[in-house]
Order: C-alpha cells, then structure tokens, then sequence
C-alpha cells in the first residue's frame, strides 16, 4: 500500500463548512510534518506498530484512518506523533 499526499482546493467559506468551524492547524505547520503524517498514515494500519503517542492518537482517530479531516480536527495530537516520527515517509 502507498500513501499519497493529495490537495484539495476549496474556497476559506468552503473549508470552514467542510470542518465545521473547527479552525484546524495552520497551513505552514500542517506542510511541516507532512513527512511525519505520511509515515503515522503506515503506522496505524500497522498491527503492534510502535505509534507515537498511541493513545491520544488513537483517540482522535477513534478507529478510523489518519485522514486529512482527522488532521484537521485533532491536529494536537496527530502532529505530536507526526513531529516525533520528523520528515521521513513510510
């Protein structure tokens, strides 16, 4: 399996829809650790993989995948994990 980076391009009216008014990270921040995101992507569909802060990222997945929406709702604890594993991909 591989991960892909994909942008969507939408209008600031259209993101705060799709989030709901949940502001998310900051642009710069979330291209920081893209690396990192990709390679937490791999880690959580790994069985018994050693995920950064697996609790919290857990939580904020709540079972589900490491999505860009997920990013964007819980960014504390997904770029945590991101940050710890830096700028590498899967």
């Amino acid at each position: 399996m591989t991960d892909r980076v994909v942008w969507e391009i939408m209008s600031a009216d259209q993101h705060r829809a799709w989030l709901g008014g949940v502001p998310g990270p900051d642009r710069d921040g979330l291209e920081h650790h893209l690396g990192g995101l990709v390679a937490l992507a791999g880690l959580v569909r790994a069985p018994g993989a050693q995920v950064p802060h697996r609790e919290e990222v857990l939580r904020a997945l709540a079972g589900g995948p490491l999505t860009t929406e997920a990013v964007h709702r819980h960014p504390g604890p997904l770029l945590a994990a991101a940050a710890v594993l830096g700028n590498r991909e899967a």
